[in-house]
């Protein structure tokens, strides 16, 4: 284990998020944690009720398994640092959660790049949550002034009347390339909500694929993304809900903000198998509402100071 490389993690780390007391808990003997520096373990630390697994496989990926054992309420949140300090680095994780019978749990993950010129982090996970559990999954972002190229995909199968919630965001930096999908199927009474941030700049391309399969009688789901495609980024979401369960219900919120040559693109996908099921869209593509632009210069501040404030509080 190197403390200097775990040190410069965290550090940059704090760059991908508002709130750098979150990301302090790293160091913390309280916690359960497991840090990835390129393909090498450098932390790996559970605390009762956590079991966290983790090798590198002949392949290349580093294989982490996290369990969350049956009834365990986690009190602190697991904490995940997967980071490339070199510019040019191939990093592959494959990660299995799960969330047995009556658990709880919050995770925090941070991936960051903080030099990359080409670094590429291909990440494969999957969440199993059983009956009655509750899990939450946080992922912050950090890729530098070039960007890196990412590819995340997610799936996902959420237990009798349990409880999933996601939130990625990339909003600090820039993004390079980014293909990020989340694919969940939903049993009787289950929830799924998630939540999406993303601001590029640049030569950016952003690719977000939400999607939630309602197998189960009410099944529920929000998916819900924020967008900001600035300078010649391109982004692009799709959101698919599809209702197979009864009194299944489920929700789309898509807003994307365009800015100088950018280009943006949303596609809300429902499909309705039983009649009983409801499902709901709202998509808006736009660029920075001039009233209220005006309104915030009125007030002393400047243009860009003014579509920073408005930008900032579309993504929170």
């Amino acid at each position: 284990m190197s403390d200097q490389i775990i040190e410069e993690l965290i550090r940059y780390a704090k760059q991908s998020i508002d709130d750098k007391k979150i990301v302090e808990k790293l160091h913390s003997n309280e916690v359960s944690r497991i840090i990835i520096h390129e393909g090498e373990i450098e932390d790996n630390k559970a605390v009762e009720g956590v079991k966290i697994k983790a090798k590198r496989k002949s392949d290349g990926f580093v294989e982490v398994k996290i369990i969350i054992e049956k009834g365990k309420k986690i009190k602190e949140p697991v904490y995940m640092c997967f980071g490339v300090l070199s510019p040019d680095y191939e990093q592959k994780i494959d990660m299995e959660i799960t969330a047995e019978d009556k658990s709880e749990v919050k995770m925090y993950a941070f991936c960051t790049f903080p030099k990359s010129i080409k670094v590429k982090h291909i990440m494969k996970t999957k969440y199993k949550i059983g009956k009655n559990a509750k899990f939450s999954y946080d992922e912050f972002h950090y890729h530098g002034n070039i960007g890196a190229k990412v590819k995340s995909h997610t799936e996902a199968e959420v237990g009798e009347n349990s409880q999933l919630t996601t939130n990625f965001a990339l909003i600090y930096g820039t993004v390079g390339s980014l293909d990020y999908k989340i694919k969940t199927k939903l049993k009787n009474e289950s929830k799924f909500a998630a939540i999406t941030r993303v601001k590029s700049r640049m030569n950016d391309e952003v690719f977000v694929e939400e999607s939630a399969k309602l197998e189960g009688k009410n099944a529920a789901s929000v998916l819900k993304s924020r967008l900001v495609a600035t300078d010649n980024s391109k982004a692009n979401f799709v959101g698919e809900i599809i209702g197979e369960g009864n009194n299944s219900r489920g929700h789309v919120d898509c807003k994307e903000i365009i800015m100088n040559n950018a280009v943006a693109e949303t596609t809300p996908k429902l499909k309705v198998v039983n009649k009983t099921s409801r499902l709901t869209h709202e998509a808006a593509i736009g660029s920075v509402d001039k009233k209220e632009l005006q309104t915030l210069e009125a007030r002393g501040l400047t243009k860009e100071e003014a579509i920073d404030l408005i930008v900032k509080g579309m993504m929170e």
